[in-house]
Parts: C-alpha cells; sequence; structure tokens
C-alpha cells in the first residue's frame, strides 16, 4: 500500500524515536487492560444471564479455533518478521479472535457481538480484494495489498485467512439466540477508539524487519487511511492533520455509521435463524 509520508528517512527518524520513547511490547500493557476490562464488563454487567448455545459443541470447538489462530499467527509473526512482527498483536481483527473465542467459552454474546460490528466491514473488504483479483489481477480496493505480493511470504498470507472464516463460523455460533444487546454496537465504538489512539502513539508507520527490509504497518488505520479513501472528503480534508481530526473522521463517517449498519444486519440474520 502506498505511504503518504514521502521523506523515507524522516519516516525511519521518527520510528526510531518513537521506539526509543515505546518499546514494541509497550502497546501489550493499555491492550491487556483493555481486554480484562472488556471481558469484565460484559461478564459480570452485560450478559450476566449467560448464553445457551444452540451448538454447543461446534461453538466451544470454534473459540478454540479462534485462540489458536491467534496464538498461531502471533508466534509467526514474530518468528518471521522478528519485533515488527509483535505489532500485528494490536490489530482489530487479532484482538477480535481473543474476544470472540473468550466469548465462547465464557457464552457471553456481547464480546462476540461486539467484534462482529467492528470487523464485518474489514472483511467485506478482504473478501472484494481477494475475489475480484483473478479477474482484474490487483486489489480492487487494495486494503490487503500484501496478500497479492509475490515477496510476501506464504505463510504470512494463510495466517490472515481468518478474515475468510471467521463470519461463516459466526453464523452458526448466534443461530437462534436472543438479538444482540445493544451494547454490542456501543462497544464496537469504544474498542475501535481504544485501539486507534494505541496504534497512533505506541506503533510506528512502518518498520525494518529483522531482514532490514522496509514493513509497512500502520496499526488500526492508526496513521494515515485506506488508498481508496484518501481523495474522499472528508477524509481528504483531514490528511496532514493532528491526530484528533483523523480519528474523529474516521470514528464518525466511518466507524458510526458502518458499525450501526453492521449491527441491524446481525439482528436480521438472527431474527432469520429464529424462524
Amino acid at each position: 500500500m502506498p505511504v503518504i509520508v514521502d521523506d523515507i528517512e524522516q519516516q525511519d527518524k521518527e520510528t526510531k524515536e518513537l521506539q526509543k520513547r515505546y518499546p514494541y511490547w509497550a502497546g501489550l500493557i493499555p491492550c491487556t487492560i483493555l481486554l480484562v476490562a472488556d471481558v469484565f464488563v460484559c461478564s459480570a454487567l452485560i450478559d450476566r444471564q449467560r448464553a445457551v448455545w444452540y451448538f454447543p459443541t461446534f461453538t466451544y470447538c470454534y473459540g478454540g479455533v479462534c485462540l489458536g489462530w491467534w496464538l498461531f499467527l502471533t508466534v509467526y509473526r514474530i518468528v518471521a518478521n522478528g519485533t515488527s512482527g509483535f505489532y500485528d498483536i494490536y490489530w482489530f481483527c487479532n484482538m477480535a479472535l481473543l474476544l470472540t473465542g473468550i466469548g465462547c467459552f465464557l457464552r457471553c454474546p456481547t464480546l462476540i457481538g461486539q467484534s462482529m460490528c467492528l470487523l464485518f466491514f474489514p472483511h467485506v473488504t478482504f473478501w472484494i480484494d481477494c475475489g475480484f483479483y483473478p479477474c482484474f489481477h490487483r486489489g480492487i480496493l487494495n486494503t490487503y495489498s500484501y496478500m497479492f505480493e509475490k515477496d510476501c511470504p506464504v505463510f504470512e498470507k494463510i495466517t490472515s485467512l481468518h478474515h475468510i472464516w471467521y463470519f461463516p463460523g459466526l453464523l452458526f455460533v448466534i443461530w437462534k439466540q436472543p438479538l444482540l444487546s445493544i451494547w454490542s454496537y456501543v462497544l464496537s465504538i469504544l474498542l475501535f477508539v481504544l485501539l486507534i489512539v494505541n496504534g497512533y502513539y505506541l506503533t510506528p508507520l512502518q518498520i525494518k524487519n529483522k531482514k532490514g527490509v522496509m514493513r509497512y504497518l500502520n496499526v488500526c488505520l492508526a496513521h494515515e487511511y485506506p488508498t481508496f479513501v484518501r481523495n474522499v472528503p472528508p477524509f481528504k480534508w483531514t490528511i496532514g492533520k493532528p491526530f484528533f481530526f483523523h480519528c474523529l473522521c474516521i470514528t464518525v463517517t466511518y466507524v458510526i455509521p458502518i458499525n450501526f449498519l453492521t449491527y441491524a444486519i446481525i439482528l436480521g440474520i438472527q431474527k432469520l435463524t429464529c424462524l
């Protein structure tokens, strides 16, 4: 994906300065606190009446797959890319694997629901890019360009395949379940804001991997927008502005409406499964 910052040397300097202030593992502290707090709020306050899964064996197996995939992804990225791979832990989709797995075992639908609200559109863009690649020989939206790069290791692409199976599997998890609480939608927005703030202040835009090759990160879209919206108002108006405007713009114009649309779609699917 093209980088807005033209001066690579300046970007490298900024990355080194950020690493001096905050080591690569620093983001684990707020992310761990966020994870524990989220699980506590959902299990102790929102989902006090635990869900009774319609397909319990499948749901527990699916939860195990989510947690196992997170571990597989994390270990591989760190082994393959060194400390630069550690930053992948902080992405929305990888945090959602943890929340979903825990939600399946604790029978907390809100943990699962907020992850669904947050990830549906990003996963759709993955499906579009991969689905139309055979026709256009490129990603239409270019949101997952690394999937089509010949230099990208096959195993790194494999670790991203949860973007394909995540939602189809969840269909069976929420089958014939009571409608998700509105808190799934509310917490998905809060989760986005906290993770993008963590991404901006504690992760660089790009960093060299252990082979010395520059690796593009842009964790949680904290530093710049996807290429397909950079020339679209109001996104283009905030490029180059302080992070507050970047965060506000992406939250108000994308997260709040898209997550609500996703929430409405999920409720519609739940109603259909209960017929």
